[in-house]
């Protein structure tokens, strides 16, 4: 019977393509994550190439964010 090794994928495109895609995802998460979690999703997806997905997901965030002076540079 053969055998074969680990499934392996670069986990960080895979991360990038789930989190910058669906519209839902930011609608529903957004606003349960903290401000640090939000900034460093929203740094890790420009760092990737998706600044629409990370300007999405800050402002799902800000709609409900007590501190959004977090959130500047």
């Amino acid at each position: 019977m053969p055998t074969t090794g680990p499934l392996t994928y670069d986990s960080l495109a895979v991360f990038v393509q789930v989190f910058s895609d669906p519209e839902y995802a930011a609608e529903q998460i957004a606003d349960t994550l903290t401000c640090v979690e939000v900034n460093v999703l929203v740094a890790l997806l420009e760092s990737c190439g998706q600044p629409r997905a990370a300007a999405r997901w800050l402002a799902h965030h800000l709609r409900d964010c007590d501190e959004p002076a977090r959130h500047t540079d």
